[in-house]
């Protein structure tokens, strides 16, 4: 059997399943679930902290379910560095979100990526809500993979 066949069992034969290119990899198969969020009314003490703990450095804000905005490392250090911080809560230092869809591929997400100065990007289903986020170490591994059976 050749390279990105996965022998699959049906009816006691063997059938090819031939898996997609890792270019067609979908963000959602590989987008990380388990997301810290905030709300537009965090303080910024929170923000600072949640941002901190995330290995992205990017923290979705939500309200009501739906992405409304994100803040970054870069967000945060750009209001320490103001000559007079006025900012109190997420809303106030947050950017509009550039989300994808979970439909997405990981090809195009990377291109997508590489447009930014964001280490990751919030991860959307059709209805708006926040399914998760993908990483740029996530495209890169998901890009690399050769045709291993799973």
């Amino acid at each position: 059997m050749s390279a990105g066949v996965i022998p699959r069992q049906h009816n006691g034969r063997v059938h090819a399943q031939v898996r997609p290119p890792a270019t067609q990899l979908l963000v959602r198969d590989v987008m990380d679930q388990r997301v810290a969020t905030v709300r537009p009314d965090t303080p910024l003490a929170e923000v600072h902290a949640a941002v901190l703990a995330t290995t992205h450095r990017l923290v979705p804000v939500i309200t009501d379910d739906r992405l409304v905005g994100v803040v970054s490392a870069t967000d945060l250090l750009r209001e320490r560095i103001r000559s007079a911080p006025v900012a109190e809560t997420a809303a106030d230092v947050m950017n509009p979100a550039d989300p994808i869809s979970t439909h997405t591929t990981c090809a195009d997400a990377a291109r997508h990526l590489v447009t930014t100065t964001d280490a990751a990007l919030p991860v959307v289903h059709d209805s708006g809500a926040l399914a998760g986020m993908i990483t740029i170490d996530a495209l890169i591994n998901a890009l690399s993979r050769t045709h291993h059976p799973a």
